[in-house]
């Protein structure tokens, strides 16, 4: 049974979000726990990261989860979001966070289990009140939007004359395939399509994804990054002139790497049109911290009209090649992990 409710929906009696699939939710609940897998069992806003993050770091002899995202990814799986089939793509040993109560979570008596919990006065998420400081200053404008909503977005966009877009709107690989698809590959259409008729328009910044080469890192010489083994040789890294490859490390890993190829060939289709003056960057992300600062001059970001960046740190292990993201923008990463010397 399933009841729907503003925020909320009960599936199997037990209330989750209005985004979460009932059907990998349900999945979620039939998974056979293993004798090696880890649950981490925490009520939702009570510290799932932190622990996460914990948890990978012992059972990597202490190297940072930052070293390898990918293995952390697959390592650190969400049963109610991958439910019972993306769980057999898990990487093992594998703790599984999960914010099921705890006698609905999949039990074996090998297994082990860690539950955290959390003050729940600590937990009331009050909205902004008389006294308090708004989210944005007061000069800027906030909206809540549906980027498949074709009426509301151009409303916005001409309203206010937006010169620059930021694309950010995403699902990530965590969801389904179908979801990914609607929002990543039908709301990006939809924005450029709409964006590319406005006169005052001058550029777009599309939140591409390194995801859309990470099929390089399932063969060799590129596999032993993702197992987090230096390689014997320098690798030849990867530029953004050499064919995007996904990820097939399961469907909605693979959905999510080819939506941001999608967007990326879109942009490139845009900007060789004729008619349309202005810009299209496409930045593929590694993985952006809260602490990182990544500033730019936009109206610095290239005279060309489509261009592509990956913008990672320089470490060690960095097999993209980032010299024209230095190059055209002048910016020099500030930091960068280093391989162990023993």
């Amino acid at each position: 049974m399933t009841e729907s409710f503003r925020k909320i929906q009960i599936i199997e009696g037990i209330p989750v979000s209005v985004h979460c699939n009932a059907e990998t939710f349900r999945s979620a609940l039939k998974y056979k726990a293993q004798p090696d897998d880890i649950f981490l069992v925490v009520y939702p806003k009570s510290g799932t990261t932190w622990m996460q993050v914990i948890l990978y770091t012992l059972m990597n002899d202490g190297k940072p989860f930052d070293t390898n995202m990918a293995e952390y990814f697959a390592r650190t799986p969400s049963l109610e979001l991958i439910g019972e089939r993306g769980m057999k793509n898990m990487h093992r040993p594998c703790a599984i966070k999960t914010h099921l109560p705890f006698n609905r979570v999949p039990y074996n008596e090998n297994a082990k289990y860690i539950c955290a919990v959390r003050n729940p006065k600590d937990l009331e998420n009050t909205p902004i009140t008389k006294g308090q400081q708004p989210i944005l200053p007061s000069k800027e404008k906030f909206y809540v939007c549906d980027i498949t909503d074709e009426n509301q977005i151009s409303r916005i966009i001409q309203e206010n004359q937006i010169k620059i877009i930021i694309h950010l709107a995403a699902l990530l690989e965590a969801d389904t395939v179908e979801k990914i698809n609607h929002i990543n590959c039908y709301g990006t259409k939809l924005l450029f399509d709409i964006a590319t008729k406005q006169e005052h328009m001058e550029m777009i910044i599309y939140a591409s994804s390194i995801m859309t080469v990470f099929g390089y890192l399932e063969n060799e010489p590129y596999s032993s990054l993702a197992k987090n083994i230096q390689p014997k040789q320098l690798l030849k890294k990867i530029t953004i002139n050499d064919p995007s490859i996904p990820s097939h490390f399961n469907p909605s890993f693979e959905s999510y790497s080819n939506s941001k190829i999608y967007g990326e060939e879109l942009a490139r289709q845009y900007s060789s049109t004729e008619t349309i003056n202005f810009k299209f960057i496409c930045a593929r992300f590694g993985w952006i911290n809260t602490t990182d600062d990544v500033t730019s001059d936009l109206y610095d970001w290239s005279d060309k009209s489509f261009e592509i960046y990956f913008v990672s740190s320089n470490n060690d292990y960095c097999w993209v090649d980032i010299d024209n993201f230095q190059q055209n923008l002048d910016y020099m990463p500030q930091d960068g992990a280093k391989w162990k010397t023993t």
